[in-house]
């Protein structure tokens, strides 16, 4: 069964950097990247099923914490 690995753009992100090496160790032909350009989109996208996995920032250099990952991973618990 193939998968969608969702990430935060664009391709050098951090995040593309962290999808591209969870990919390595995955089965290629079973796994597609996906990136999208916000992180509520992120979340969409697996609430759809257009996504099975996400990988999305927890923290940055500049600002720490990333807000939006924070309100969404606590407004949508099943998610981990």
């Amino acid at each position: 069964m193939r998968q969608t690995l969702a990430y935060l753009g664009p391709e050098g992100s951090f995040s593309a950097q962290a999808a591209n090496m969870y990919a390595k160790n995955i089965t290629s032909s079973l796994l597609e990247l996906q990136a999208y350009t916000t992180i509520p989109a992120i979340f969409e996208a697996l609430a759809r099923n257009k996504a099975s996995l996400a990988i999305v920032p927890s923290e940055n250099s500049i600002e720490g914490s990333v807000t939006a990952t924070m309100d969404l991973l606590v407004k949508d618990p099943p998610l981990y």
